[in-house]
């Protein structure tokens, strides 16, 4: 996958010519294929494909900037990682947590009431194109961070109530970045709801009563699920590309040239010729991104393979710019499979509570693999059936009795 946008690539750029007629003709074949694109409703410029604005009155931008200035400097601790449950920690380790939690108590306060994130917008300058700043992303994961840490610390001092209150805004934070066409932020999403799909597994426990267990089923239904983000994502990829050789001066800017990039006089139509490649596989992309990852997968992989075979002399842009295709949709996948491993690990749990064992078997498809998920009352786990995905939080239920 490419580096996110702001990257500067450092030095120059590593191929030694580059065509100098590129301002003429790749601006000019540019217009012509985003004129294509955008009569088959294709948004070929980022601002297009941006949420509406917000009355002043209704929006809640102010405060989330607020909320989440001070996360600049905040360190968030890890200990937790380390241990299956915060119980699990030494009582030295858990006063720590608690400790830093009342230290950074008014922060993560100002996440928690910060109000509707579906009113916020950040006025990211989509006009600066691949140096578009978007610092709250790294602001909203630390802050997400540090709301889970006290959802679980809450769930470990008896009170359920404010580990769900306190979840909700690490949902919020999920939520925040829903409508923004870059594919660097819907991914920052998925890494959130990895988050808070991990924190309500660590938050019921064997013990745990019926109501409370139905609360946190109530509580994951709520959280909207991960879906058509990489897809607009992708979107904003192919507007921010162009955008880019409609005005191929920004080149220059985006690799880190100081100087004016020049050589191979006489193959000037091989840059132009590589810009209407991109946006064409860009338009594949989009297409394909559109199925169920299982559907995706096998073209997906296909165009993956044949961008990485790429020569960078023949195809200079698209090898700068082009994202890495199936990864993008297997994360996505993922998202979809760990909360469907969650939500069944509490159904599971509550049949436990109410007719005394767990259902002999479920019939739950995995989105990952298109079978259902992989379920053992003896062995003690729902999990996918991809290997890859089998370890850690991520994709896996461990029921909480087995005997």
């Amino acid at each position: 996958m490419r580096h996110s946008p702001g990257w500067k690539r450092p030095g120059r750029w590593s191929t030694p010519f580059f065509p100098p007629g590129i301002r003429g003709s790749a601006g000019l074949n540019g217009t012509h294929r985003s004129k294509e694109l955008e009569r088959d409703g294709y948004a070929t410029n980022p601002r297009d494909l941006a949420p509406p604005p917000v009355p002043a009155e209704e929006s809640t931008t102010g405060a989330y900037k607020s909320a989440l200035a001070p996360f600049d400097e905040i360190t968030i601790p890890e200990k937790h990682h380390e241990v299956e449950h915060l119980s699990l920690l030494p009582e030295k380790d858990c006063a720590e947590i608690g400790s830093w939690l009342e230290e950074h108590r008014e922060a993560i306060d100002a996440i928690v009431s910060a109000g509707d994130p579906r009113k916020c917008r950040f006025g990211w300058k989509y006009e600066a194109g691949y140096a578009m700043e978007m610092k709250e992303i790294a602001l909203v994961i630390q802050a997400a961070k540090a709301a889970c840490l006290r959802a679980e610390f809450s769930y470990l001092r008896g009170d359920q109530e404010m580990a769900r209150d306190t979840l909700s805004a690490a949902t919020n934070l999920y939520i925040l970045f829903k409508s923004e066409p870059v594919l660097v932020s819907q991914l920052g999403r998925t890494v959130i709801h990895g988050m808070i799909f991990d924190t309500v597994n660590r938050c019921i426990t064997v013990d745990i009563p019926e109501k409370e267990l139905e609360a946190w089923l109530e509580f994951v239904e709520e959280v909207p699920p991960f879906e058509g983000g990489i897809q607009l994502g992708f979107r904003g990829e192919l507007a921010l590309f162009a955008s880019l050789i409609r005005d191929p001066t920004t080149l220059n800017s985006y690799i880190g040239n100081e100087e004016p990039i020049v050589g191979w006089g006489a193959s000037t139509p091989l840059a132009w010729s590589d810009g209407a490649y991109c946006l064409r596989k860009f338009r594949r992309l989009i297409e394909i991104s559109g199925k169920p990852y299982l559907e995706a997968k096998d073209e997906l992989e296909a165009l993956e393979k044949e961008i990485t075979g790429l020569s960078p002399w023949k195809h200079p842009l698209t090898a700068l710019v082009f994202p890495a295709t199936a990864s993008a949709k297997k994360i996505e996948a993922s998202a979809q499979c760990h909360r469907l491993v969650v939500r069944t690990g509490i159904l599971c749990e509550l049949s436990r509570l109410r007719e005394g064992k767990y259902p002999e078997a479920i019939e739950v498809i995995d989105p990952l693999t298109g079978k259902t998920l992989d379920y053992s009352p003896a062995d003690g786990w729902i999990r996918t059936r991809l290997e890859e995905y089998r370890t850690g939080e991520k994709c896996i239920w461990k029921l909480r009795r087995t005997d």
